[in-house]
């Protein structure tokens, strides 16, 4: 790599997000605030100008929503990403699952607020290329309703990280 505190230049980064179905559920809505990635030179934070919504069972089966659509970042190899969103128990204005019954509740992560949905995966950004990064749910496998915290369900993201030019 490049010493001396060069810069290796920058490329684009996509990153999309989706999932697969859960029984009985209609939406099930995550609110992002943002995007963290670490890397070689340190860790970078992308926050969104407004929270952002996205139902992922509006995108199942191989489709796709944007998070970050050709951001430019540093070049170079990242260890991993966050995904930075709102799912506090209690809270309304944060994550939450609809059901089909038309009962709504909110989304929990455990230890959310502070660590998001960290994807422990490298992948490597190109200098002047785009890098297309997938992040899929196994909505299935992560959603949760335990016993005491009650109207709360527990999101315990089961993520893949893929690269588009893997799928």
């Amino acid at each position: 790599g490049a010493g001396g505190g060069e810069s290796a230049g920058t490329g684009q980064l996509t990153l999309r997000v989706g999932d697969a179905p859960v029984d009985g559920a209609s939406e099930v809505v995550i609110v992002f605030t943002g995007v963290t990635l670490h890397g070689t030179g340190g860790t970078r934070s992308i926050e969104f100008a407004e929270p952002r919504e996205v139902d992922l069972l509006a995108y199942q089966n191989g489709a796709t929503v944007d998070l970050l659509d050709g951001v430019e970042v540093d070049a170079g190899d990242y260890e991993w990403m966050r995904l930075e969103v709102i799912a506090e128990e209690n809270r309304n204005d944060g994550s939450y699952i609809l059901f089909e019954s038309g009962e709504q509740y909110p989304l929990y992560i455990p230890s959310g607020a502070q660590t998001g949905l960290k994807l422990n995966r490298p992948f490597t950004v190109a200098a002047g290329g785009i890098t297309r990064l997938v992040a899929d749910f196994d909505l299935r496998k992560s959603i949760i309703q335990p016993e005491g915290l009650s109207p709360n369900y527990v999101l315990k993201p089961v993520l893949r990280l893929m690269d588009e030019l893997e799928v």
